[in-house]
């Protein structure tokens, strides 16, 4: 599987849903479950673009 690389320091949770290949209610789920960091602005929650890679390749590592 090919490695994903993101744009950008931070992504709206619509960004890293699409990313993720996920809805973005699923990705403010995550956030709450502490999946996903993501800091707050005064626009709303931004994801760190390290928090979505880290998942994507633990995601790559249980599909082996």
């Amino acid at each position: 599987m090919a490695t994903t690389t993101l744009p950008g320091d931070y992504l709206t949770p619509a960004q890293a849903a699409e990313a993720l290949g996920r809805s973005t209610q699923r990705v403010r789920s995550m956030i709450w479950e502490g999946k996903l960091d993501a800091v707050i602005t005064p626009l709303g929650k931004l994801i760190p673009r390290e928090s979505v890679e880290r998942l994507l390749a633990a995601r790559e590592q249980v599909a082996g």
